[in-house]
């Protein structure tokens, strides 16, 4: 992925791509990071010093209920 800008385009061939809508949400949240940690002069540690996916914080207190990214 390119860039935030192109994350439209992505998220449209994810979902072409993605049969399984419980897919689409972990691919999303993929996408996020990448997009998100490809541009570290904006979202890196002057703005956030740790980026997650949900399941993967370590402050989860249950379920996921629709969080995608912790910051």
């Amino acid at each position: 992925m390119a860039g935030m800008a192109h994350l439209p385009e992505a998220i449209d061939e994810m979902k072409s791509r993605v049969w399984a809508a419980a897919e689409h949400g972990l691919m999303f949240e993929k996408m996020v990071l990448a997009a998100l940690r490809a541009h570290p002069g904006e979202y890196g540690p002057a703005r956030f010093k740790r980026l997650w996916p949900y399941n993967d914080w370590p402050g989860r207190g249950g379920a996921d209920i629709g969080i995608d990214i912790v910051a």
